[in-house]
């Protein structure tokens, strides 16, 4: 059946701003910016009914100081300050908010499990730079500082999810699956991003530019504001988890530090430009190199673990634990599960865990560039480029608790040994998980691990041909031939759930193996483009 899925939405925006001038040399601006909207997504892929999809509501402000001083012909001071709130919320779709019911061949019903869930953000930030002008010599330098705070809200299937093979099972409540997560996972993370930069521009020479600069941006620790942090730490060896013991994986670690401040990254930047003879040609170079922030999605994607929440499952109606007891919240692995938050219990396995080590360092890029331009004649310019980058410690997953090579059925040998010793593997399959597993940590199942092992590099030669013809019209032709070579090119942090690739399909210490053209290597490019600027417009 085809089904039409709507999206009606609505939003608004208001700007102010002011401008003040004390004198011909000083002057100040001011902006405030607001902006409200709601949406609904249809989210069809939900398997609900139409018109139940999410709604989403949003909400800016933003806060602009801009100050500006003029010392002299040579110097100039900018000041700016600047605060900016955002707000992104999907509440429950139904009022109360209800469990969430998959029914095997008809239609799912109730409150999908994510919902509901927000972020609001609130950055404040100053900037100052100050320019001069020396001889030859045009400076700038200045800082660059931001304090972030993220309140970010999931509920993680704190309702309970039911599943039901049939419709007839679901009029029955006899469910073939419950899960349900318990305890608070709305987090509060904070984080410090300052930057230096200093930069001079020198014209050495009437047709010699080099410019160099120096960035210093120290990446800030990032944390809870209410310590509310639970990660597995393979570096706590020794330490004992409740009644499981110690293992090979280390503890959990609790409260802050999330993951650890880096003080070194520092970004220099060398660049030239260079008109031999000042002629028709201009070559052109320069180096730099950069790292990026982390974010918060570092600790969001993990928010869920013992002994701040635990999850539960069940393969159906057992005891006490009936349909009606669960969904109601007085079944008895409700009531015990709740009861253990904060604690470890007596558990001695903790199912499947996502962690992150407290020392990370930031991914850096280093990026080349060299190339000619030419002038062919008045009005034609060609010009020929290389352009290359590095990219290392990029944030991945790794795999740390593969089956234990002891306990791996030896490859078959043919396809009748296989069949012949299908027992072996589906009992091989049966022991990864559980209490006494065949991993290397049977204190947990699959456990992987946020890495700065990620790696990626890019090269391209470009060129580039810039022809006026005739009455305003301008033609451009370009063609560009590259190769981009990474390990990983579909892990994204922010939507790690949507990857199917992660940890590394031929395993984690194989990483070599996953290096090869990215998914999004594209070898050759043309582009043509004209612009045609009509006389009677200029």
């Amino acid at each position: 059946m085809n089904q039409l899925y709507t999206g009606p939405g609505d939003s608004y925006l208001y700007l102010i701003r002011g401008d003040h001038h004390f004198s011909n040399a000083h002057s100040l601006g001011v902006r405030y910016l607001y902006s409200k909207g709601s949406t609904v997504l249809p989210y069809p892929t939900f398997g609900a009914p139409v018109g139940n999809g999410a709604f989403l509501s949003t909400g800016t402000h933003s806060v602009n100081i801009s100050d500006t001083y003029i010392f002299s012909n040579n110097k100039i001071n900018e000041l700016r300050l600047a605060y900016g709130r955002s707000i992104g919320e999907l509440p429950p779709q139904q009022n109360p908010a209800t469990p969430r019911f998959n029914v095997t061949g008809a239609i799912n019903l109730g409150d999908y499990q994510a919902f509901p869930q927000g972020r609001i953000f609130n950055v404040y930030q100053i900037n100052e730079a100050f320019s001069w002008i020396h001889g030859r010599h045009s400076i700038k330098f200045g800082a660059d500082v931001r304090y972030v705070q993220d309140q970010s809200s999931n509920v993680s299937s704190g309702r309970g999810i039911y599943t039901f093979p049939s419709l007839p099972s679901f009029l029955n409540g006899t469910f073939s699956l419950y899960s349900q997560t318990f305890g608070a996972t709305t987090r509060n993370y904070r984080v410090w991003i300052p930057g230096f930069f200093v930069q001079d521009e020198w014209k050495a020479l009437p047709t010699l530019t080099i410019s160099a600069g120096l960035r210093y941006e120290p990446q800030g620790s990032l944390t809870e504001a209410r310590g509310l942090l639970s990660l597995l730490d393979p570096s706590l060896q020794g330490v004992s988890i409740g009644e499981a013991g110690i293992g090979p994986l280390g503890a959990f670690r609790h409260g802050n530090t999330g993951i650890k401040a880096n003080y070194a990254n520092l970004e220099p930047r060398l660049a030239f430009s260079w008109n031999p003879g000042a002629g028709r040609a201009v070559i052109r170079g320069g180096y730099g190199l950069i790292f990026d922030d982390f974010n918060f999605a570092l600790l969001s994607n993990i928010r869920v673990g013992p002994p701040l929440n635990y999850s539960v499952q069940l393969p159906g109606p057992s005891g006490s634990n009936s349909f009606d007891a669960l969904v109601a919240g007085t079944a008895p692995i409700q009531t015990a599960t709740q009861q253990q938050i904060g604690t470890f219990g007596a558990l001695k396995n903790f199912g499947a865990i996502t962690t992150v080590p407290k020392s990370l360092a930031n991914p850096y890029t280093q990026n080349f560039t060299l190339g000619v331009q030419y002038q062919i004649t008045p009005k034609t310019v060609a010009s020929a480029d290389y352009l290359g980058s590095v990219t290392r410690k990029l944030t991945d997953l790794s795999s740390l608790n593969s089956v234990l090579a002891a306990n791996r059925p030896a490859p078959a040998t043919s396809v009748a040994d296989e069949a012949n010793r299908l027992s072996q593997f589906q009992a091989a399959v049966a022991a990864e998980n559980g209490a006494g597993n065949n991993r290397i940590d049977p204190r947990f199942n699959q456990t992987d691990q946020y890495q700065a092992a990620g790696s990626s590099n890019y090269n391209a030669l470009a060129v580039q041909l810039k022809q006026p013809v005739l009455y305003g019209l301008e033609a451009q032709f370009a063609y560009t031939w590259s190769k981009s070579l990474d390990d990983d090119s579909d892990f994204n942090l922010a939507q790690v759930g949507q990857d199917l690739s992660y940890p590394q399909g031929q395993g984690a210490n194989f990483r070599r193996l996953e290096y090869g053209p990215s998914d999004f290597d594209i070898t050759n490019r043309i582009v043509f483009t004209t612009v045609w600027r009509l006389p009677f417009f200029v």
